[in-house]
Order: structure tokens, then C-alpha cells, then sequence
């Protein structure tokens, strides 16, 4: 991620993959969800990243995105916020996931984040309140982890869950987000 500044003078954020394969697959589907969920929720620049910007440079896709400052965790450790602060901090995470899991498709189906941890949630911390939005959706999926019988490689395993590295033969549900964001 690269920290740059846009032709309106506004501080932003360019994510680039760096190789061609699994990386640059993983952006494009990340601009794809991301525009997905915009259109579905008019609300979601409220609670998640937007994409300013996207394209191709020498074959590999980039989005550029608005600057955040801080992860939650760069955040937590950097600035030492009250309880008040921190509590208003998980309460728009916890948020944003469930607008992101009620995001999905029109078949009714969640979308799953599959790698909720607390890098993945931005913070802008003006006036000593934080701004909280969910970041990193190149792992989301609309109606499942993985396919049966093949464990999940998108994740970090500290906050996934057993059934994330498991072979089974049925589809987990939302609740890995939600371990996820217990164990954030």
C-alpha cells in the first residue's frame, strides 16, 4: 500500500498487486466486491473503504482508496485511547461486518468477510474520536468459505476459526467472521 496524494489535494491510499497469478486475482476481486457492495448500499462509504480509483498498470490492477491513517491495531498500540474510545472503536467494527455480511447477493445469502483481524479495520482518529471501516476484501466471498471438502487458505490463522484449516463436508456460515471479530 502506497501513501500518495490526489489531483484534489486529498490524502489517499493506491493498492497495487505486485504479481501477476493469486495477487492480482485477489484485487480485482476485492474492486469487484467493493463496487458490489456500493451499489447495494448507499450507506457502505459510511462503514467500508471506497474505491476512488481503479485500473490496470503493466497488467496488474490497482484501486486507490482513501487514506486511513491507522489499522485498529496500529491504532490501539500507537494512541492508548480511553474506554469510551475504544468501546465507540468495536462497536463500528462489529457494525461494518454485519452491514458487510447483509451486503450479499440477491439469492439471500451473507457475504463472508474470511479474514476479519484487526489490520483489516481502518481508523481515522479526528478530534479524539475514531472513524472505524472495514478494509481487505480480496478473500470475501457471497455465499460460502470454500467449496466442500477443500479448508480455506484465506485467512490469518491466529483469528480464524478450527473449521477454517478443516476438510468438511458442509459450507461454513458468517460465524467464522464473527470468531474473528471476538478474537479481534
Amino acid at each position: 500500500m502506497l501513501h500518495a496524494i490526489g489531483p484534489n489535494g486529498a490524502e489517499v491510499a493506491i493498492k497495487l498487486a505486485r504479481f501477476d497469478g493469486e495477487t492480482a486475482a485477489r484485487l480485482r476481486r476485492e474492486i469487484t466486491t467493493l463496487h458490489a457492495v456500493m451499489r447495494r448500499d448507499p450507506t457502505a462509504p459510511d462503514w467500508t473503504v471506497t474505491v476512488l480509483d481503479h485500473g490496470e498498470h503493466e497488467g496488474r490492477p490497482w484501486m486507490a482508496l482513501p487514506w486511513y491513517p491507522h489499522s485498529l491495531r496500529s491504532w490501539v498500540e500507537h494512541s492508548s485511547p480511553r474506554l469510551p474510545q475504544l468501546a465507540s472503536a468495536l462497536v463500528q467494527a462489529g457494525t461494518a461486518l454485519i452491514r458487510f455480511q447483509a451486503s450479499g447477493e440477491s439469492q439471500g445469502k451473507p457475504r463472508v468477510h474470511r479474514d476479519v483481524k484487526p489490520d483489516n479495520f481502518l481508523v481515522r482518529a479526528d478530534d479524539a474520536q475514531p472513524t472505524v471501516v472495514l478494509a481487505d476484501f480480496g478473500g470475501a466471498r457471497a455465499e460460502s468459505l470454500a467449496a466442500p471438502d477443500h479448508p480455506s487458505v484465506h485467512y490469518t490463522p491466529r483469528y480464524g476459526p478450527p473449521e477454517q484449516t478443516l476438510l468438511r463436508s458442509a459450507l461454513p456460515d458468517p460465524g467464522v467472521d464473527a470468531h474473528a471479530l471476538a478474537v479481534t
